[in-house]
């Protein structure tokens, strides 16, 4: 089930099937519990697993839900702005506040391994002094980056 769910390419449930019985069947396995594996009875028993968990999204650890309204183009008609067009409510969306998440983040004794002070790196060939390049590896080596820092000093 592992296997099913967690590939980058999805994959359908007689794959899997396929697959439990070209296990079975090999010649170094005589299991007969994987005998009975069935991928739609498994499927079924972790999607109740799932329902009876908690909630997902615990409210306790800042989770809101929510719903937004999207403006939904129709095929062949036209409205005069995006805005005419018909809304549709997607809900069961779910988001944690921006200032909460930062401000978890550097509570957590994980903030000691974060580089807080941008800077850039460079590199330069040895046997040519006048040709430098700069490395971009992330955020905090970013121009933009040194630019807000500047302007909060």
């Amino acid at each position: 089930m592992t296997w099913l769910f967690t590939q980058l390419n999805l994959k359908l449930i007689p794959e899997a099937t396929q697959l439990v019985q070209d296990f079975i069947q090999h010649p170094l396995r005589n299991d007969e519990e994987l005998s009975c594996f069935n991928v739609d009875m498994e499927n079924d028993w972790l999607n109740s697993y799932l329902d009876s968990c908690a909630k997902a999204y615990p409210e306790h650890d800042g989770w809101i839900e929510t719903s937004v309204k999207i403006h939904v183009p129709f095929e062949k008609k036209h409205f005069p702005s995006k805005f005419e067009a018909p809304e549709f409510k997607v809900g069961g969306l779910h988001h944690c506040q921006i200032i909460r998440i930062i401000r978890d983040a550097f509570q957590d004794p994980i903030v000691r391994t974060f580089n807080l002070t941008p800077f850039t790196q460079h590199w330069k060939p040895r046997d040519d002094n006048d040709n430098e390049e700069q490395i971009y590896s992330e955020a905090y080596t970013s121009a933009a980056m040194l630019e807000a820092h500047e302007d909060i000093q």
